[in-house]
């Protein structure tokens, strides 16, 4: 009796020293955590190095090539969906300054119209043609529902294969490595006029978004929008 007795308090405590602890397995997580995310970041750094001499601030607009068309990306509408959302605004106060000074003879204004009562485009259209800019020279893009399909119709779509790519400069490493990877020759117009309430929410969302955009362009490639070509 007291031999089964030992020998069960001995599976017992075999069990027990066999199984983690918490502290392990916390140790555990940590350290798979780190082998996912660390490479992660490590992309989303060298690409942006890699890009960081083609975004040229607002100050140094002068050393942008002339190049016939400016790439302008959504960022939002007001609550009305009937203004540009702050950095939108800035975006397209850019394009007009690029096409003001002859850097840009055309702009492609990129955003979402998925829902009828949304149309980030027709917004942004009818804002350039305020602030002077001919309505002849701005063609727009419906399907613009993010960098990649951007980039990418702006390719398939308009046939372009140079342009200024006009978005702020956390933005600008992922749209310039987009759209070099797609075969568009890019530069880009950094347009940051304000200090944005979610900045830093934004610099954190762009190393997860440049990961994403990584898969889409080497692994994963999505379906976009596509339809009749037009010139420009």
């Amino acid at each position: 009796m007291f031999r089964k007795i030992r020998s069960i308090n001995l599976l017992y405590r075999i069990k027990r020293s066999l199984r983690p602890s918490k502290r392990s397995l916390v140790s555990i997580f940590l350290f798979l955590f780190g082998l996912l995310i660390l490479p992660l970041f490590l992309i989303n750094f060298f690409i942006r190095k890699e890009f960081q001499e083609l975004i040229y601030p607002e100050t140094e607009f002068q050393n942008i090539s002339e190049t016939r068309v400016g790439l302008v990306f959504g960022a939002g509408l007001d609550r009305s969906a009937e203004n540009p959302s702050i950095i939108l605004k800035d975006r397209l106060d850019t394009a007009v300054i690029l096409y003001q000074s002859g850097k840009v003879q055309k702009l492609i204004v990129s955003g979402d119209n998925r829902f009828v009562n949304y149309d980030e485009p027709t917004v942004m259209y009818e804002y350039l043609i305020k602030e002077g800019v001919s309505e002849f020279d701005i063609e727009r893009d419906y399907a613009g529902r993010n960098t990649y399909d951007t980039c990418f119709r702006a390719k398939e779509i308009f046939g372009i294969s140079e342009a200024v790519l006009i978005t702020q400069e956390f933005h600008l490493p992922r749209a310039l490595f987009t759209c070099q990877n797609l075969g568009i020759q890019a530069q880009g117009a950094s347009a940051d006029r304000n200090m944005y309430v979610k900045r830093y929410y934004n610099n954190f969302r762009e190393t997860f978004a440049m990961i994403s955009t990584f898969f889409k362009l080497y692994i994963f490639p999505p379906e976009v929008i596509l339809g009749d070509k037009i010139v420009i």
